[in-house]
């Protein structure tokens, strides 16, 4: 799971590992495992059964291992639900991107931030590979690429990447959204964002549309016994 093909550092890494969570990837499975989860963690599992998506949580109860499934489904199902849920993305993202010019944020009094939302060479920077073959990201050296440039036009000179919008129209730091640097095939520099409230929304919309189209899939759990996982 490498960050990208330059760094053979990160070949055959098996997740990554942070303050808060860590990531694993097995050969046929996913693990999430929060920090703050008194040793419970949750599972998407690829054939715990011949043929089942299983998505189960396990903790320990004193001396015991247990399982609860929160989800199943028949693999043979799954390019049918990615289908369905891709056109749901594609319907609600492309509405809520705007296009974005210096001026108009000047004239508005927001400002950008770089580094908050770190690019490929900067994780793989800030990143070791850990014990357990998942990579460590050090938050100091994540912190050290935050940075504000001294003019908002210095956004163009920047290389293709996403910046944090801070509004301070009423005097106090605001992040209010997300701004894109792209550039064409033309070589043409061209500014976008989306504003943090469409996302909210938008996410939301894609919540309740992924439940209801995952609800189709699903095996009932009364149906779906807990052995061998």
């Amino acid at each position: 799971m490498p960050l990208s093909g330059a760094d053979s550092r990160f070949r055959n890494t098996k997740g990554i590992s942070c303050n808060e969570f860590a990531i694993h990837i097995g050969p046929n499975k996913i693990m999430f495992i929060p920090r703050n989860k008194n040793g419970s963690h949750y599972t998407l599992h690829f054939g715990v059964r011949p043929g089942i998506l299983d998505f189960h949580e396990t903790w320990k109860d004193q001396d015991e291992i247990k399982h609860k499934t929160l989800f199943a489904m028949s693999l043979s199902d799954l390019p049918d639900l990615l289908t369905e849920l891709g056109h749901d993305t594609a319907e609600s993202l492309p509405g809520i991107i705007r296009k974005l010019r210096p001026g108009w944020m000047g004239h508005r009094k927001i400002g950008l931030v770089l580094g908050l939302i770190p690019t490929d060479q900067q994780l793989e920077a800030a990143a070791k590979l850990g014990k357990r073959k998942r990579l460590v990201l050090s938050k100091q050296a994540l912190a050290a690429n935050i940075r504000t440039p001294e003019f908002l036009e210095d956004i163009f000179d920047e290389p293709d990447c996403i910046f944090t919008l801070i509004s301070m129209k009423s005097g106090k730091a605001k992040q209010i959204g997300f701004g894109y640097k792209v550039t064409l095939p033309t070589g043409e520099p061209r500014l976008f964002w989306v504003k943090q409230s469409d996302i909210l929304a938008a996410m939301r919309h894609l919540e309740n549309q992924s439940v209801q189209a995952a609800s189709k899939y699903a095996i009932p759990l009364e149906c779906y016994s807990q052995h061998d996982l």
